[in-house]
């Protein structure tokens, strides 16, 4: 691999992992806002999920918490997805961002001795033998 494709690759993956960061932790954010609105949430968090409140509301709370974890959770998830897609996009434009510079042509660096046409050694044929082998029995 070459070094501009190393370059490339290594912008664009924390491309795409800056970009889920800031959205889980934009969607982060927005889960705390929520939770703290739930009634009794304060004690909860104070007393570690064993605040002093009636056993009903307190399954109530905990359901509230759950679902919004469980949204929480597939939100990430869904941040995490929109983050890959955006991968393809990316790649191409760290690409075009490489600037590549071919030689001129007729230099001695461009000359490829022995391929194509005649000059050079020619080396024998690799075989692993398994031809050989059929045609003895």
């Amino acid at each position: 691999m070459s070094p501009h494709s190393d370059w490339v690759l290594c912008n664009a993956r924390n491309h795409i992992i800056d970009t889920f960061e800031a959205a889980r932790a934009a969607r982060y954010a927005t889960y705390l806002q929520y939770v703290q609105t739930f009634p009794y949430y304060s004690l909860y968090v104070y007393h570690s999920g064993r605040p002093p409140i009636p056993p009903n509301q307190l399954q109530f709370l905990k359901e509230q918490i759950w679902n919004a974890d469980e949204n929480l959770r597939l939100g990430v998830d869904m941040d995490w997805k929109n983050a890959c897609l955006l991968y393809p996009e990316t790649l191409d434009h760290y690409f075009r961002l490489v600037e590549v510079v071919f030689p001129k042509e007729g230099l001695e660096v461009l000359r490829l001795d022995g391929v194509g046409g005649g000059g050079g050694k020619r080396r024998g044929r690799r075989d692993s033998g398994v031809g050989e082998r059929k045609r003895r029995g």
